[in-house]
């Protein structure tokens, strides 16, 4: 294996095997129209999800593109939007990460991950 394994790699082995282990090699292809209109309709879907999420938080209880750590999730942000989480062949920026009750490492909470995506009845 030559590459990390990223969220684009991920989505495009769950699509196509064959896709995905392109992906994971580097090879990069013409993305087709289908593809462009669905990247355009998820950024907007992220786009208006993240809008909510800081409308109903303080800003200090919002950490934005940060990379995953022990240290960060031990301060307890409510909410981590763009949470990269990186390892030796790992790397996958989450849509969010929301703090959550229930015992962990950390305390008396955990992260519970967000995905943002289009849905057509909103």
């Amino acid at each position: 294996m030559s590459g990390k394994i990223t969220w684009e790699v991920l989505e495009s082995y769950l699509r196509c095997r064959t896709k995905g282990h392109f992906k994971l090699m580097g090879e990069t292809g013409n993305p087709s129209q289908y593809e462009t209109l669905l990247a355009e309709t998820r950024a907007d879907a992220g786009d208006k999800a993240v809008e909510r999420i800081l409308g109903r938080y303080k800003a200090s209880e919002v950490h934005r593109h940060v990379v995953v750590s022990t240290a960060l999730l031990s301060r307890g942000a409510s909410v981590l939007l763009g949470a990269t989480v990186n390892t030796g062949v790992l790397s996958v920026t989450l849509d969010g990460l929301m703090r959550v009750a229930g015992s962990s490492r950390l305390g008396d909470f955990h992260y519970a991950p967000l995905l943002f995506y289009e849905d057509s009845d909103q």
